[in-house]
C-alpha cells in the first residue's frame, strides 16, 4: 500500500510502464513516475527540471504544516543530461547548476516531505563513455551524504554495463542510454 515518486529523465519516462508494473506487482504499492526525456537537475532553458518537478510537488503542501503526504517514498533518479556541473560549494540558491539544484532538491523534499523516505539513483554506465557520468555521480553522492540521504550507485554497483551483451540481441540498455528489457 506505499506510494513511491520517482522522478528523473528519459530513463524514467521511457521505462514508466516496466517499472510501474514491477512496483506494483511485486509490492503492491502505487507507482508514479515523473519522467521526461532531456531533463536535468539544473535548471536550463528549454528542459525540464529536477527543481521544477519538486517545486510542483511541494505546491500541493498543506498550508497549515507546510507538509505533503502524498508519498511515502522520494526517488529521483537523474545526471545523465546535466551540462552546468557546478562544485559541491554551489548553494540550493544556485539553481542553475546541476551541484545547486542537487541542494535544493533535497532541501525542499526533506522539509516538504519529512515523513517520507527521500532517496537518489546514480545513473547508470552508458556506452558513449563514463568519466564525465562518475565525476556528476561522484558530485552527486557527496551532496546526498551531507544531507545523510541514501544514494543506489547504477553506475559502479547495478551490474548495468552499457556495452555488455546477454545474448544474441538482449542488452542492458537498449540503445547505450537508455535501459533495455534486461535493464
Amino acid at each position: 500500500g506505499k506510494k513511491i515518486c520517482l522522478i528523473g529523465d528519459s530513463n524514467i519516462q521511457y521505462s514508466a510502464n516496466a517499472f510501474k508494473t514491477y512496483f506494483e506487482e511485486t509490492y503492491g504499492c502505487t507507482f508514479t513516475p515523473n519522467g521526461t526525456a532531456g531533463a536535468t537537475w539544473e535548471i536550463r532553458d528549454g528542459y525540464a527540471s529536477a527543481v521544477e518537478k519538486v517545486d510542483e510537488m511541494i505546491a500541493n503542501a498543506d498550508e497549515s504544516t507546510s507538509l505533503c503526504t502524498d508519498y511515502d517514498f522520494v526517488l529521483i533518479m537523474m545526471g545523465t543530461n546535466c551540462s552546468a556541473v557546478g562544485t559541491v560549494e554551489d548553494t540550493s540558491a544556485i539553481t542553475t547548476t546541476m551541484c545547486g539544484a542537487v541542494r535544493y532538491c533535497l532541501e525542499k523534499l526533506l522539509y516538504y516531505y519529512r515523513k517520507s523516505k527521500i532517496g537518489v539513483i546514480l545513473p547508470p554506465q552508458r556506452n558513449d563513455g563514463n568519466k564525465s557520468q562518475l565525476t556528476k555521480n561522484n558530485l552527486i553522492q557527496q551532496i546526498c551524504e551531507e544531507y545523510s540521504v541514501p544514494t543506489l550507485d547504477l553506475n559502479r554497483r547495478g551490474q548495468i554495463v552499457g556495452d555488455s551483451k546477454l545474448g544474441e540481441s538482449s542488452y542492458y540498455l537498449s540503445d547505450g542510454l537508455h535501459f533495455g528489457a534486461n535493464g
